[in-house]
């Protein structure tokens, strides 16, 4: 086995501790148990790079059609190579099921099409949502163009770069973007780890009387980040993925980011993440 060969088993033995498992049903279930307590959940199936569009909307239709009330599903639009027939399929059958969609941002190349596939498959005040990555300067704009369509808009910090290089600071760029979007009708689901500026964001957006949550990833610690917040009183949701581990390794990240290796060594030690308890820590 090469090097690259061992580097790739090493991290996907890792990253498992970031998905509830390779099912279905391990998502439905780690769902139902946090629902028990208090935080509703983002389902979203991690596809292989193998899988074909076809294979990944059908993992997509039956995560919808079992999903429970009160949480919904995010999908990764290239992963379907965007496919107008596959994306209008799931579109009918979130809005038959009352489920909401939720479009995963990835790299760069791919936000103007996925934006554009939004706006051209999802009527006028359809339940939809988007990923803005607060390192893209371009994400206040789009602020500005999910707040004109009616969009929910999860904030995230970003994984991929700008391919410009026109890369802001994550944290800065992530209260802007919460700004562009404090006291619109949208609402906002800031999802971060770090317990400062979940505080900062959520206070931007709650005292503009915008609609937000906390949205946190299934296998990150969580603790500190819900007693920073817990007095602000605001609902908690789980990222909780299923399927195929991949996140949040790649040769390139350890290469650049050595820190991660510590990261990938603490994760392989550990393991599978326990689900968390959470009683008494949440808001409904």
């Amino acid at each position: 086995m090469n090097a690259r060969s061992m580097l790739h088993l090493l991290t996907s033995q890792a990253a498992a501790a970031y998905i509830a498992g390779p099912d279905l049903e391990d998502a439905l279930t780690c769902a139902r148990r946090l629902r028990e307590q208090g935080a509703s959940s983002a389902l979203c199936f991690w596809n292989a790079v193998a899988d074909s569009p076809s294979e990944v909307a059908a993992r997509y239709l039956e995560t919808i059609e079992r999903a429970a009330a009160g949480d919904y599903v995010s999908i990764k639009a290239p992963a379907l190579q965007f496919e107008t027939s596959l994306l209008e399929e799931l579109r009918k059958k979130s809005g038959d099921c009352g489920v909401r969609l939720h479009f995963d941002s990835l790299g760069p190349e791919h936000a103007d099409r996925i934006f554009e596939a939004i706006e051209s498959i999802f009527p006028a005040e359809t339940p939809v949502g988007c990923t803005l990555p607060g390192r893209w300067i371009r994400s206040v704009a789009d602020a500005e163009r999910a707040i004109d369509h009616g969009w929910t808009v999860r904030i995230v910090k970003g994984q991929w770069a700008d391919g410009d290089g026109t890369d802001c600071d994550p944290h800065r760029g992530f209260l802007a973007v919460a700004r562009a979007l404090a006291g619109c009708g949208c609402p906002v689901s800031v999802a971060t780890h770090h317990p400062a500026l979940a505080v900062e964001a959520l206070s931007i957006l709650t005292a503009a009387g915008t609609k937000c949550e906390l949205e946190l990833l299934f296998g990150l610690p969580w603790r500190a980040v819900l007693q920073s917040v817990a007095f602000l009183n605001v609902p908690v949701r789980f990222y909780v993925p299923f399927g195929r581990a991949w996140l949040p390794y790649g040769a390139r990240h350890l290469i650049t980011s050595p820190w991660r290796l510590t990261w990938l060594m603490r994760d392989l030690l550990m393991g599978s993440r326990a689900l968390p308890e959470l009683q008494g820590k949440v808001n409904s």
